[in-house]
């Protein structure tokens, strides 16, 4: 795995994240991953969830939100490779403006 830093200005303002560091196996694996923990997969080209609790756990749904870049807009999302690492793919880090 690699280590990547993820950085947009599609999508800005209050309750947005701008950045996020990953673990992944390459530029366009990172790109498919969401800095939310609430977006668990991709279905159909669009960022989804997965219910945890209730009369719903484990349902998907979708969770095109509007605090990261859609997902049909992944390739302006900005890579730059950080270095290797030995952490399993995913989120090491993101940093979320709160509103």
């Amino acid at each position: 795995m690699n280590l990547y830093l993820l950085s947009q200005n599609k999508v800005g303002g209050y309750d947005t994240y701008d950045s996020t560091v990953v673990a992944a196996k390459s530029p366009k694996d990172a790109r498919q991953i969401h800095p939310s923990e609430f977006v668990t997969h991709i279905t159909d080209g669009k960022w989804m969830g997965t219910y945890s609790g209730g009369e719903k756990i484990n349902e998907e749904y979708e969770n095109e939100m509007d605090s990261w870049v859609k997902y049909k807009d992944i390739d302006c999302i900005k890579v730059e490779f950080l270095g290797p690492t030995i952490k399993k793919r995913g989120v090491i880090l993101a940093s979320f403006n709160a509103g």
